[in-house]
């Protein structure tokens, strides 16, 4: 697949959440990750 897409994250408590989101708005994948 060759549609652009684009990776949006934000800090949490724990660490940090990461999606990232398709040509049509949806999310296409999200991730977390522990930090510390």
């Amino acid at each position: 697949d060759t549609a652009p897409f684009t990776v949006i994250g934000r800090p949490t408590a724990e660490g940090a959440e990461v999606w990232a989101v398709g040509p049509d708005g949806g999310i296409a994948m999200q991730a977390s990750a522990t930090l510390g």
